[in-house]
Formats: C-alpha cells, sequence, structure tokens
C-alpha cells in the first residue's frame, strides 16, 4: 500500500547509481497498458533523470523499480514519485523484495484522484510465492473459479489457468528472466501482485 498523489500528474525522478545501467522500471495501470518503461541497458550510471505523465484520474496504478547485480540503490543516489511539487512514493512507501548482495526489486500501487490521494491496497488475503521465483509459483488464499492470469511488462497475458481450490500453481519455467503480474479475476473481482522471474 503507498500513499496516492494529489492529482492525476505525476513525476518520476531518478538519480542512477554506478550500477544505473542494471537499473530497470515501469509504471503501468495496474490491470492494463504500460504508459512508460525503461528496460536494464537504457540508463546510464549517476544519472540525473526526469519524466513526468498525466494519467488518468480515478485510477490505479503500479510503479516498480529493480536492480539485477545490487540490493539498494546506493547514496546518493534515489528514486521518487511527486506530483504537482509533493513527494508521495519514495523506496520507504514500497513493497520491497530484496536478495541480499544480489539484487532488489520495490513496488508500489497508488490511485490517482482528481482530489486528495488515496492508497490502494494489495489483498492481504492472497499470497504468491516464491517471489522471485523461476519454476512454479503457488497463488494461495483464491476463491475456487477465480482467473488467473500472468502479465509480461507490455501487459500480454502469458499464462492463463483458472483455481480450482484454495491454491493455484502457475508453471512459469518458459518464461524469460524480468517483471511480471499476477492477476487474480472474476466478474466481482480483480486483485494484481507483483511477480519477478529469476534465472
Amino acid at each position: 500500500m503507498s500513499p496516492g498523489p494529489s492529482g492525476s500528474g505525476i513525476t518520476i525522478e531518478l538519480l542512477t547509481d554506478d550500477h544505473g545501467d542494471h537499473l530497470a522500471w515501469r509504471l503501468a495501470a495496474a490491470f492494463g497498458d504500460v504508459v512508460d518503461r525503461r528496460d536494464a541497458g537504457e540508463l546510464e550510471n549517476n544519472t540525473s533523470y526526469t519524466f513526468t505523465y498525466t494519467l488518468g484520474a480515478d485510477t490505479c496504478w503500479w510503479f516498480i523499480i529493480s536492480n539485477d547485480v545490487v540490493d539498494a540503490i546506493e547514496t546518493p543516489g534515489y528514486y521518487r514519485l511527486s506530483s504537482y511539487g509533493e513527494t508521495f512514493i519514495t523506496h520507504e512507501e514500497t513493497w520491497q523484495t530484496i536478495v541480499p548482495g544480489s539484487m532488489f526489486v520495490d513496488q508500489a500501487y497508488f490511485r490517482t484522484t482528481s482530489g486528495v490521494g488515496v492508497p490502494q491496497a494489495i489483498d492481504p488475503a492472497v499470497s504468491v510465492y516464491p517471489n522471485p521465483a523461476d519454476g512454479e509459483v503457488k497463488v494461495t488464499g483464491v476463491e475456487p473459479g477465480r482467473r488467473l492470469t500472468v502479465h509480461d511488462a507490455t501487459g500480454r497475458i502469458v499464462r492463463n489457468i483458472r483455481s480450482t481450490g484454495q491454491q493455484a500453481v502457475i508453471d512459469i519455467r518458459e518464461l524469460r528472466t524480468g517483471m511480471y503480474t499476477v492477476v487474480v479475476s472474476d466478474k466481482d473481482y480483480r486483485s494484481a501482485f507483483p511477480l519477478v522471474v529469476l534465472r
């Protein structure tokens, strides 16, 4: 859960460290298209970047940033998302997955509004593990009959199954290393969970 912005205009500010060439990030609608992204190799080391967007109001969004060789952005490097001059996401407001000495993945869900932002939560009853993963992913706490889809960084569905019980297993052995989204849904419910595939 992350704070929401004060409106629909947001700015991503980023200062890379000595491993900026391994940094990747993306901004996407929580259940849809990618707004923008940078993949590993597209950013320079020790360089400042600013990206500004006008997003749709009253919509849920997902920001994810990762580095596959270090477990944090080293000082003085940083990232932050701001809206109309007010910072609403830094590394302190993200859900963090850290493999000590080797990689980190930070992700945040937030909701734009036409006024004051409100938090957007991931369903705490559902678990997706292991994460990062390389073979199979278990999704627990799901209702029987719900659809489980895995989306790649472009939003394309790369896995699609239906739960038959409180737990489902998704085979990801053929997926390439990268950032994905697991969406659990039916006609009255939808929730998304970040997934990192790491070989």
